[in-house]
């Protein structure tokens, strides 16, 4: 039979537990940047889809509007307001594009947001290269050896775990807000489109969908960085 391994000594436990440390400073601060350039982008989204929202109402509207009705004004102008129509439309339909390329960049913004919150998750995933720990002890010390006072590697991994996978389904909801965005105003591209009715109701769902974040569990990234901040201040004090 192979004998046991030996017990990790006190210096190695020591070292392992600041190798942790490390590791879950890393790690929270990678979230904490991700989850505040997160906000500023979801801000610059919204703008723009706002702004979107407006202009298509707006393109709506001419299209739907009759050729004579807008033909009575023009004639009533004088001549002077000869393509007021057509002229209005070609300068939103191109306003639109431009939006809706604001709203893709804001969420290839929060997508680049992902990935910090994801690399934080990372860091807490990486096997421990200390040596000489065998895989049996480092498995054990990430499920009982506090990093700070209470929390172990794996309750850390827990929890940073859950505020990441929250991001993921609100970035996948904010990429079905952009798609709809985007092939509405493809949509109206065209001449011969005729725009939906409820097409207002419609953007207001999408944009209530990406202001408030009904996927974030902000209560959850709130709760990680409290028990962060009150372990280490733990540690440090006793």
């Amino acid at each position: 039979m192979n004998p046991e391994p030996a017990a990790p000594s006190p210096s190695s436990l020591a070292r392992h537990r600041q190798n942790w440390q490390r590791k879950v400073r890393r790690c929270i601060t990678k979230v904490r940047q991700g989850s505040e350039d997160w906000c500023e982008a979801q801000s610059e989204g919204l703008r723009a889809a706002n702004r979107l929202a407006n202009d298509l109402v707006l393109l709506k509207a001419f299209l739907l509007q009759s050729q004579s009705a807008v033909g009575g004004l023009e004639k009533s102008g004088g001549g002077e307001l000869s393509g007021l129509r057509d002229a209005a439309v070609e300068k939103l339909r191109r306003r639109a594009r431009i939006e809706a390329r604001e709203v893709e960049r804001a969420h290839e913004k929060l997508g680049q947001c992902l990935e910090v919150l994801t690399a934080g998750a990372r860091d807490l995933k990486v096997g421990d290269t200390l040596a000489p720990l065998d895989e049996a002890a480092v498995r054990r010390l990430r499920a009982e050896q506090s990093v700070y006072w209470t929390l172990t590697p794996n309750s850390y991994l827990k929890k940073v775990e859950g505020v990441v996978r929250c991001y993921e389904k609100e970035y996948e909801a904010k990429t079905t807000v952009l798609s709809f965005l985007i092939d509405t105003v493809d949509a109206l591209q065209s001449e011969n489109i005729v725009p939906n009715d409820d097409l207002e109701d419609k953007l207001k769902v999408q944009l209530v969908a990406w202001m408030l974040e009904p996927e974030l569990d902000l209560v959850s990234l709130q709760d990680l960085e409290d028990t962060f901040a009150l372990e280490k201040g733990l540690c440090k004090q006793y």
